[in-house]
């Protein structure tokens, strides 16, 4: 998973604090280590929670983020081996605990021959717990994902040009997919009328942003805005920084 922003490490995360108190979310960072940052966005227990651990990359005004999203636990520096293990004891002293609250009493109640029921339960129950859990972190993840292509432009994983523009907050518009690399590439249009508009120059190698009042000659001859970038890679955070600055976010 890779995250690009531009700017320094220090804007970014100062943007992410911001964006963070704006959309309410816990977010806390570590940059404790050399070329690693650490983004926490869900509390876990013994002191743990769930990061997107970086490596990263710190451009000519260009930051670049690269690694994954894993469970943290800082007195708990192990293997993969390690966690598995963890993780498996941690089940299995959940089935004897739920074991004992089910057998002792089912004894009282029915027969031995029988008995394989308890003893099949909890093992059910820890298997939908699990899934559970899964699809959990699946949703915490899409979120954390979500929130941070708000800060910066989102590249990994985009199986279609138009995904990261997708993935922006588009402050209520309705995003309108034209072209890749055309003069007509994105239209984002609001309910008021006003519409940002997103267009590639080939002979200017150039990618404009231009923001107008209505869909009228008289605004597209004068301009709310015009924003210009040579580099594809900077258009999603350019696109964003339009969004906020006309739509008052």
């Amino acid at each position: 998973m890779k995250f690009i922003f531009n700017g320094t490490l220090d804007e970014l995360i100062e943007t992410i604090h911001l964006k963070a108190k704006e959309y309410n979310k816990d977010i806390v960072i570590y940059d404790n280590e050399p070329n690693i940052l650490e983004i926490g966005f869900q509390r876990l227990s013994h002191n743990g929670g769930r990061f997107f651990v970086a490596n990263v990359t710190d451009e000519s005004n260009k930051v670049i983020l690269d690694g994954e999203i894993k469970d943290v636990f800082p007195s708990q520096k192990k293997s993969k081996f390690g966690r598995i293990w963890s993780e498996f004891t941690e089940y299995l002293l959940a089935y004897i605990f739920l074991e004992i609250l089910l057998i002792i009493p089912w004894l009282f109640l029915r027969n031995i021959i029988s008995l394989w029921i308890p003893l099949i339960l909890p093992i059910i129950y820890l298997i939908i717990r699990h899934f559970l859990n899964k699809k959990y972190d699946e949703k915490l993840d899409k979120a954390f994902t979500e929130f941070m292509s708000c800060c910066t432009a989102y590249t990994s994983d985009a199986k279609n040009w138009y995904d990261v523009y997708k993935r922006l907050d588009l402050a209520n518009g309705n995003l309108q997919i034209i072209c890749d690399d055309d003069q007509d590439m994105l239209l984002i249009t609001y309910d008021d009328g006003m519409q940002i508009d997103v267009g590639y120059i080939k002979d200017e190698n150039t990618y404009y942003i231009t923001v107008v009042k209505d869909d009228t000659m008289k605004s597209w001859n004068n301009p709310l805005g015009v924003f210009s970038t040579c580099e594809k890679s900077k258009l999603p955070t350019e696109l964003q920084k339009a969004i906020y600055k006309f739509r008052n976010v």
